[in-house]
């Protein structure tokens, strides 16, 4: 899962104040902070679209580590297929110095 964005509260605040449409709900003593539509539609979709970057790379190295070992393994079977064919040339050139004693 992806890790969360994290941003400190002074920048929170920061924008919260300079946006100016931001107002405190101080009669509840319950902290709530109320804003316009325009900066909740803003807010709502730079997350959406920062989620879906995060899932997008997300299972980008999900498919690259897949590739991955699966390259690793590949290449490992054509060094066996290499070796073993290098093993039979040599035992090639045996059999047929043998034939020649024979």
């Amino acid at each position: 899962m992806a890790e969360p964005l994290l941003i400190s509260l002074k920048e929170t605040k920061k924008l919260f104040t300079t946006y100016k449409c931001v107002e405190l709900n101080d009669g509840s003593g319950n902290g709530q902070v109320l804003i316009d539509e325009d900066l909740f539609v803003y807010i709502v979709e730079r997350y959406d679209g920062l989620s879906r970057m995060m899932e997008f790379v997300h299972n980008v190295e999900d498919r690259s580590t897949y590739l991955s070992r699966h390259t690793y393994e590949i290449n490992m079977r054509g060094f066996n297929m290499a070796s073993n064919q290098l093993i039979i040339k040599k035992l090639k050139k045996k059999s047929q110095v043998l034939s020649d004693l024979y």
